[in-house]
């Protein structure tokens, strides 16, 4: 067991809040931990306090030092509290040398025993892992608080960036971006690329490539930019190219699927101002799209969660736009059968649209608010998702 899953499993049964001293000897003592240092306690203790304060719906609570568990009745605050327990002790001067200690030697004093005993049985039900959705939203919340560092090294308007070089502009503002997203140095690797660009090949856990070319700084960002980069990415492997001037993102999906015949902004998959916002919603909703893009998102298949997610919508929004659409029919027979409304195939093509407008945007994209959302459902019931855009024509 971690730390924390120990501390969970002790909290689940004790009768009063303990100390952090008092969980460490129990999960000691009960052989729930192994640890590997001088200081368990302190161990314990940055665990349970990081989580706390990374968290605010942490499954602990903490007051006054003492421990208990999120959802069960406090004890009665007046019962008496384990003493710490005693770990090293040392024995100098002549008392020692005469009990055969040398100066500074450590003896490891005894553990006390556990104050309850928890059964076998019940120590192979670890704690519920956090959600998944939890988790992405402290990732979100991380890079939402990455941007305002960042944005102090872009340049303030367009004239004070025409000066930037390429070589100046990755290693300023494209690198720590990269490094906010979880790409290690080993994860980055050259390419070639032409004249006035600097490439770098991202690998994700999963074996997924994406080409990062970087523009300089001041310089505007069109789609036709991406086609040369589309065109090396097939060669080299990578799935997506990331096409960056430092205060803008595009991405473009550079699968077999999507790739011969299609244009540029067919594939076109986000857009991401960096620095152009205006509030912390617009901040907020720029790190939810950003985050689609980091090592961990492009790992567990977010990207492509969201590639099928704007597939399905921007063919919904197509079909809507045709009342003599099969998917109109079958909206009109269905109403028909449930309501026994029969309504004209322009009026419930129109209520179509409106109902998915809220959640979708123009090209059929799902709203940031709904990223996580849209990820998470991937994770859960599409596993084979990747393949099947691999393999669509």
């Amino acid at each position: 067991m971690t730390y924390l899953q120990a501390a969970l499993t002790i909290l689940g049964y004790a009768d009063r809040t303990l100390t952090v001293g008092e969980l460490t000897s129990i999960a000691v003592a009960q052989s729930l931990v192994r640890p590997r240092g001088r200081t368990p306690d302190r161990s314990m203790s940055s665990v349970l306090y990081r989580r706390m304060a990374a968290d605010p719906d942490a499954p602990m609570l903490c007051e006054n030092g003492r421990f208990w568990l999120r959802g069960r009745v406090l004890p009665d605050r007046g019962s008496t509290a384990l003493r710490p327990a005693i770990r090293h002790f040392y024995r100098r001067g002549k008392q020692a040398h005469a009990d055969g200690y040398r100066p500074g030697h450590a003896r490891t004093a005894a553990l006390p025993p556990p104050p309850f005993a928890i059964p076998a049985a019940d120590l192979l039900r670890l704690p519920s892992p956090q959600p998944v959705a939890n988790l992405h939203e402290r990732a979100i919340a991380r890079l939402d608080a990455a941007l305002l560092q960042c944005r102090r090294r872009f340049p303030s308007t367009d004239e004070a960036a025409a000066p930037w070089s390429v070589e100046a502009t990755y290693t300023h503002l494209v690198s720590p971006v990269l490094t906010k997203l979880g790409y290690r140095r080993v994860d980055q690797q050259p390419a070639a690329t032409s004249r006035g660009r600097r490439a770098r090949l991202l690998r994700a856990q999963d074996g997924t490539t994406i080409l990062l070319e970087t523009l300089r700084a001041g310089l505007a960002l069109t789609d036709l930019q991406a086609r040369p980069a589309l065109a090396r990415a097939r060669p080299l492997g990578a799935a997506w190219v990331l096409l960056t001037n430092g205060g803008e993102i595009r991405l473009y999906a550079a699968k077999p699927a999507l790739g011969a015949g299609h244009d540029s902004l067919a594939v076109r998959v986000l857009r991401i101002p960096l620095y152009r916002w205006t509030d912390d919603a617009e901040r907020l909703d720029t790190a939810r799209l950003l985050w689609l893009t980091s090592r961990e998102a492009v790992s567990h298949g977010s990207l492509d969660a969201y590639l099928a997610a704007r597939a399905v919508g921007a063919a919904l929004l197509r079909a809507f736009d045709d009342p003599a659409s099969g998917v109109v029919s079958a909206l009109v027979a269905a109403t028909l059968s449930s309501t026994s409304l029969q309504l004209p195939a322009e009026a419930i093509a129109h209520q179509a649209r409106l109902a998915i407008r809220g959640a979708r945007g123009r090209d059929g994209e799902p709203a940031p608010a709904d990223v996580v959302a849209v990820t998470t459902a991937y994770e859960q019931t599409q596993p084979a998702l990747p393949a099947a855009l691999a393999i669509a024509s």
